[in-house]
């Protein structure tokens, strides 16, 4: 993948399927200069001979050879790309991640948050990754209560009253990438027309131009919850939702639901 990014061209090539098979099982590793002198790497010169050695220890063809996982992540060139992350934690963070995890806002509503912040550039989220990524600082590829508590100690916000209202609603509990990341954004920015739509849509799955109950059981029913059963689980949330009382959620009841805004 890394060879195909820079390169524009897979490493192994043929004429069709048997021709490339052929040619991953014997062709040389190349790096072709009129492919690869004039690329630039993320520091804006051309490829490195480190980057280059990297991939040859990926692409070696003998198992025995080839570098795992941990030898990839030790490489020089790796290793010379990790910056520490250092992002501010704010009031405002603090504010937003009380709101995300708070037992009053709607699991609907999570889920398409999470569905919108999957649609962002890496521009639009690259404070909150980093954000991210300064909390999680055992890299485990999660948040939990004490990461927070120890950054916003750290920002001199002991006192701030969300961060009690996140120790206790997280308790013990772990928050992943995604969920994180929808936690903090800026909502009224990102609660666009365009992404609130496509979030609707898949919760649409059958191209109604409405969310069912049924739907809704099937997506958030978890058996370890207070109610079980999905069917149960859907109809509750379409009673907390359904404001016309229709039996369904259209798009201006899930416009209202996410972004808090009478259509």
């Amino acid at each position: 993948i890394i060879f195909f990014m820079w390169s524009g061209s897979p490493p192994f090539y043929g004429d069709d399927d048997d021709s490339t098979y052929v040619a991953i099982q014997k062709d040389p590793l190349t790096f072709r200069p009129d492919y690869w002198a004039q690329r630039p790497d993320d520091a804006g010169g051309p490829i490195s001979e480190d980057a280059m050695d990297f991939i040859r220890h990926m692409c070696e063809r003998d198992i025995k050879g080839r570098w795992t996982a941990v030898q990839c992540v030790d490489h020089p060139w790796i290793q010379r790309a990790k910056l520490p992350f250092n992002t501010k934690l704010t009031p405002e963070y603090l504010g937003r991640l009380s709101d995300y995890i708070s037992p009053t806002c709607p699991l609907l509503k999570r889920a398409a948050f999470q569905l919108i912040v999957n649609r962002l550039s890496e521009k639009e989220i690259k404070e909150f990754k980093d954000l991210f990524l300064t909390l999680d600082q055992d890299g485990d590829g999660y948040v939990v209560a004490g990461d927070v508590t120890h950054k916003a100690k750290d920002a001199g916000l002991e006192a701030d009253p969300s961060l009690g209202k996140i120790v206790t609603a997280l308790g013990a509990a772990r928050l992943p990438y995604t969920e994180f990341m929808a936690a903090v954004c800026d909502q009224k920015r990102f609660a666009t027309e365009l992404n609130v739509i496509s979030a609707f849509r898949v919760f649409d799955r059958r191209n109604e131009n409405k969310i069912n109950e049924e739907v809704l059981g099937q997506i958030f029913h978890d058996p370890t919850q207070v109610i079980k059963d999905a069917k149960e689980v859907g109809k509750a949330m379409m009673k907390d939702h359904d404001t016309n009382k229709d039996g369904f959620l259209d798009i201006a009841e899930f416009k209202v639901l996410v972004t808090g805004a009478v259509a």
